[in-house]
């Protein structure tokens, strides 16, 4: 079953793309249409102002991004295509950069808190030995076979 949400925004694509001459309408192939039609909402209602620019007409995200979809799958000429493909790797790379910048690896170690830690809690020294549950597996492991000698 389909989201209410793209349901809308299949209305809305299908509202702009009646707008489309017949040549640029006939290059989307017609299993697609088939398909916003089939699993549109027949309750909801989107009207094209012709008088208005595509990025003034209150798309939903969903359709904007259906649309996009469409133009760069079969509206779009080889140099329009590159510049698509440019301004993705430019998205992908700029997200591997703030990934790159918030997992740092030589900051990790630095976080890193140190394996017993000393608190001052009210003015007493308390002792916190923070070992690894697999290293407490181990020692009690140890510990059975220490014993049986």
């Amino acid at each position: 079953m389909v989201k209410e949400e793209y349901t809308n925004a299949y209305v809305e694509v299908l509202e702009v793309l009646k707008q489309l001459n017949k040549e640029d309408f006939s290059k989307i192939p017609k299993e697609y249409i088939m398909y916003l039609e089939e699993n549109s909402n027949k309750y909801f209602s989107f009207r094209y102002d012709p008088s208005k620019p595509l990025k003034d007409q209150n798309l939903s995200e969903d359709a904007k991004l259906i649309l996009f979809f469409f133009f760069e799958k079969f509206g779009a000429n080889e140099k329009q295509k590159k510049k698509i493909n440019d301004f993705k790797a430019n998205i992908i790379a700029q997200n591997e950069k703030e990934k790159a910048e918030k997992y740092n690896y030589d900051d990790l170690f630095k976080k890193r808190n140190h394996q017993n830690k000393i608190e001052n809690v009210n003015n007493k020294l308390v002792i916190q030995n923070n070992t690894n549950i697999f290293l407490k597996i181990i020692n009690y492991i140890k510990n059975i076979f220490k014993r049986k000698r």
